[in-house]
Parts: C-alpha cells; sequence; structure tokens
C-alpha cells in the first residue's frame, strides 16, 4: 500500500494482484480529483497493471465502491459516508463502473412452508440454530472467521484478511452487539454458517423510530449439505425483528451476481454502487 506521490493530498494505492491494481477515495474533489485519479491509474498501469480498479482500499474488508443510483432514501448504518462521493470524477479521469452492487428493502418476510421444511431438515441432520455467546465473544470470532475464510473465497476481489485483523475489527463491538441479532448454525464439527444484522442505529440519530434490520453479512460453508442455510438464518432474523417490533429488512450492499441476493421477496433496490475500473484496453 503506496501513497500517490507529488499531489497535496494522498491517496492510497496498491496491488491486489500481479494483473489488479487498486486506488483508494480521494480527498480532494472536482478537477483535482480527476487529476488525481487519473495519474494514479496510469501510474499503476504503467507499472505493469492490466487494469485498476476503485475506489477500494487495500481488500473487500475495508469501505468500497461508490453509490450510482439511489431511491432518495438516507444512508443506512454500515454505508460508509465514502459510498457517496460523486463519481464523476472517476469516469472523467477514464475509470468506468465494471463491477455492480444492490441494496434491497423489503417488508419483513412471513415464514414459509418451505423455510419451515428446510428447518426442520437440518434440524434432523445435526445443526443447531443458536445466537452468538457474548461470554464466549472471542472463540466465536475465531470460529466465524473460519467460516468467513471458506464461504468469502470465491467473491470478486476477496482477499484474506488475518485472524487478527478480523478480531480487531469486532472485539471492540463486544458490549455492543445484541446477541439476537448474530444467528449462527453449528453441527458436532463446529459452525457452518452464520448471519450478523444490526437495527437502522441511523434512524434512531435522526429521531426517527426504528423499523429496519439490516442483514450485511452472510456466511454458510460450501456443499450440498447446507443448500438453504442461508434462507434459514434469514428467516429467523426476520421473525426476532418482527416480534421486537421492526417491519423492514435492508438486505445490504449485495454483490449483483451473489446466489445470496436472490434471498427475499417483495424487495425493491434502494441503492446501486459500483466498482469502477479503468484497463490499458480503455486508453488513458
Amino acid at each position: 500500500m503506496e501513497h500517490l506521490k507529488g499531489h497535496s493530498t494522498p491517496l492510497l494505492t496498491g496491488h491486489l494482484n500481479s494483473e489488479v491494481a487498486w486506488v483508494g477515495y480521494p480527498e480532494e474533489e472536482g478537477a483535482n480529483s480527476r487529476a488525481l485519479l487519473s495519474t494514479a491509474a496510469d501510474t499503476l498501469l504503467s507499472q505493469g497493471a492490466k487494469k485498476v480498479i476503485g475506489p477500494l482500499q487495500s481488500s473487500t474488508w475495508n469501505p468500497y465502491r461508490l453509490v450510482t443510483e439511489s431511491d432518495a432514501s438516507p444512508p443506512f448504518f454500515l454505508e460508509s459516508p465514502y459510498m457517496f462521493q460523486d463519481p464523476a470524477p472517476w469516469i472523467d479521469a477514464g475509470f468506468m463502473p465494471r463491477y455492480g452492487y444492490h441494496s434491497t428493502k423489503s417488508p419483513l418476510q412471513d415464514e414459509s412452508e418451505r423455510i419451515r421444511r428446510a428447518e426442520q431438515r437440518f434440524t434432523e441432520n445435526g445443526i443447531r440454530l443458536r445466537t452468538i455467546r457474548r461470554e464466549n465473544f472471542d472463540s466465536e470470532l475465531r470460529a466465524l472467521f473460519t467460516v468467513s475464510l471458506q464461504s468469502f473465497a470465491g467473491n470478486l476481489f476477496y482477499s484474506p484478511c488475518t485472524e487478527e485483523d478480523f478480531l480487531n475489527m469486532y472485539l471492540p463491538y463486544r458490549e455492543k452487539i445484541e446477541p439476537e441479532w448474530i444467528r449462527i448454525a453449528e453441527s458436532d464439527h463446529g459452525v457452518c454458517g452464520y448471519l450478523f444484522a444490526v437495527p437502522d442505529l441511523l434512524q434512531a440519530q435522526r429521531g426517527e423510530t426504528v423499523t429496519d434490520i439490516i442483514l450485511k453479512t452472510l456466511a454458510v460453508l460450501p456443499g450440498r449439505n447446507y443448500a438453504g442455510l442461508g434462507s434459514v438464518l434469514v428467516n429467523q432474523v426476520h421473525r426476532s425483528a418482527a416480534d421486537r417490533g421492526l417491519t423492514h429488512a435492508i438486505h445490504a450492499l449485495m454483490y449483483d451476481g451473489n446466489v445470496s441476493s436472490n434471498i427475499g421477496k417483495d424487495a425493491h433496490i434502494i441503492r446501486r454502487y459500483h466498482l469502477f475500473e479503468k484497463s490499458k484496453a480503455s486508453g488513458s
């Protein structure tokens, strides 16, 4: 990870691999931002990268993407303010919106017969569904980390983080996280899936009644034995949210091609995001 030299405002840049480089969020605006992005991309391409993507800061564990379409609803909790930067300087610098993501909002779902059958099947096969145990928070996080590495390995531009980095991201929230919103599936062999959710705390900050639960991270081990487990975990959170008086679910920041983006009915897209790309083929 490096700072682009020759400009008063630093811009983080780096490489995901020998062919793909990345550029972070610029702090400057307008023409200055365009010049900064153009210089950064051209430098990385001249150094051998075949394409440059951004905004992305080191890895997809950190904030990335820009909002490219919105229904004008206010930001929800977990949407980084950086995502709302103007995409125009990226386009002016020769980048194109290349990789799409979206967030949806839907009424909390009633439990379907299909979900009930799936939950019963998993129970009969020895899979237990529970909430996270705060008293064992460290060891619980280590188990979730192991599942994350396997579940996300095929995700676009994914690179693994260390267990230490993963723990440092979540340990500060030990006393703030409500166990009800972290659902875990486990067998005698260990954790095989989890769902991380959180109420939309920005609604409360705006003085509004909190009505939305945000489903942020869904991870399930690969394999046919776990097909449908994600839907069961989602249903459990929907059920708990309804019991708490919430009314809607936001399925957040999903890659357009992910299977998990198909979970949820009666959903409408509230936001679209993109990672931008500049390559040698696209010119400078």
